[in-house]
């Protein structure tokens, strides 16, 4: 299976054959263990690393691996040969909003409504676990819709900000 996965404008072709994935020419070995109900060990090459607050929507995969929060865009076969093809695949409406990853208290909010954002540009600090967590823009635009103020409890899933 091949996939394309995207962070801010870095892109990466990536082909899965179930046990090993392989980038740029270079196959490395990998195995998946679920942990609890939203955490998992991947093992890569002889490295572990334990991935929790795993979110899946759409066509965008959230996860967080040492405290750190990771965000990809990510197309499947069937998207890459639509968007060669000329088409867009997808949910264009849900493409800019930002939604809460997990449950947390928001502590600080960058950018306002009407503002221009650059994709991976912070617009929101959300506290969760004790940990303050950088959320950043998903695409390029305007913030055409802010949905939480300074001080709310958001739950996961919840949508922050729209950026059109």
């Amino acid at each position: 299976m091949e996939l394309q996965i995207q962070q801010n404008d870095i892109k990466k072709l990536l082909q899965l054959d179930g046990k090993s994935v392989t980038s740029s020419g270079k196959a490395l070995d990998y195995t998946v263990e679920k942990q609890g109900e939203d955490g998992f060990i991947i093992h890569i090459d002889g490295d572990s690393y334990q991935v929790y607050d795993v979110d899946i929507d759409e066509h965008n995969v959230s996860f967080t691996v040492d405290g750190d929060r990771h965000s990809y865009s990510v197309k499947d076969e069937q998207a890459l040969l639509l968007e060669k093809m000329g088409f867009k695949s997808g949910n264009k409406k849900s493409e800019g909003q930002l939604k809460a990853p997990m449950p947390g208290k928001i502590l600080g909010i960058r950018k306002q409504e009407g503002d221009d954002v650059a994709a991976g540009e912070p617009v929101i600090i959300l506290e969760a676990m004790k940990m303050e967590n950088e959320l950043k823009a998903p695409v390029s635009g305007s913030v055409v819709k802010l949905h939480v103020a300074l001080g709310d409890s958001v739950d996961k899933n919840t949508v922050l900000i729209e950026i059109a």
